[in-house]
């Protein structure tokens, strides 16, 4: 989560599940929202940097998440932060993945801002 002195500006929600086919586990960002108001200023960078840390310190191979196709400012902002993505046409959604170096590289980023609680002035 991440607040100002007033209020909730952002979360990130993350579950793990396990892959039958490699037989590993891997995490799953189920929402990462910052508001509209806040966007701009790091907020979501910070959110998915911290995900990608709890993501390595519980050993997962990897990160997933989904998101719309329509959505290009999201897009966008997950192929900054190193993913991989690939279109399922049918259900219109972008699943976009980071995998072993990038995954490394992403969770072991050093920012005292990114904690379990991140808080932000503005």
């Amino acid at each position: 989560m991440a607040e100002d002195e007033k209020s909730l500006i952002g979360y990130a929600g993350l579950t793990f599940d396990y892959a039958l086919w490699t037989a590993c586990r891997f995490a799953h960002v189920d929402c990462l929202f910052v508001c509209e108001i806040a966007r701009g200023q790091g907020i979501g960078k910070h959110l998915f940097e911290r995900a990608c840390r709890l993501v390595g310190e519980a050993g997962a191979e990897r990160i997933e998440w989904q998101t719309p196709v329509w959505n290009l400012d999201a897009i966008r902002f997950y192929e900054r932060q190193g993913g991989i993505g690939q279109v399922l046409c049918l259900k219109g959604m972008v699943t976009p993945r980071l995998l072993g170096s990038r995954l490394a590289y992403a969770s072991s980023i050093n920012d005292p801002r990114t904690n379990a609680l991140a808080r932000r002035k503005r």
